[in-house]
């Protein structure tokens, strides 16, 4: 279950700098519509690959060393927490994110979720409930 975790980390940092948003806009000059990604490293991309390394960091000291206390667990839990809850914030705004919206260059954009950003917030997640749950399950014993 420990690899899991691990595999959620590594999943949220491969997430961090993946696409973020598909952004469509169409432009004031000649009226053509332009297709572009935008990717976390633009926003809170950079933060969440932080965090996220910190996170596989220290969940690959609890499995190296498996007598370490339930702390460093939890550090990494919390981590990857935080991440689930930026990326929540992130897709439920998406056009908000930076480098969606310019309104000197564009008359209307449209903005829909990228995958890199589905990434980090389900894995990110998930990771976090393990934890939690392996936190929990090595209190009882």
């Amino acid at each position: 279950m420990w690899l899991i975790c691990f595999t959620g980390g590594v999943l949220a940092a491969i997430g961090s700098v993946s696409s973020w948003a598909n952004v469509s806009g169409e432009r004031f000059i000649d009226d053509r519509i332009e297709r572009f990604s935008v990717y976390g490293t633009v926003g809170d991309g950079d933060a969440t690959l932080i965090l996220a390394l910190i996170s596989c960091f220290l969940i690959l000291w609890r499995i190296v060393l498996p007598r370490t206390s339930s702390f460093v667990p939890a550090i990494a839990a919390v981590l990857l927490s935080v991440i689930a809850v930026a990326g929540m914030l992130n897709w439920a705004d998406v056009s908000h994110i930076p480098g969606v919206y310019e309104p000197g260059k564009y008359f209307r954009t449209g903005a829909t979720v990228g995958w890199g950003l589905i990434l980090v917030t389900v894995s990110s997640a998930i990771a976090a409930s393990l934890l939690a749950y392996q936190i929990w399950q090595q209190e009882l014993r």
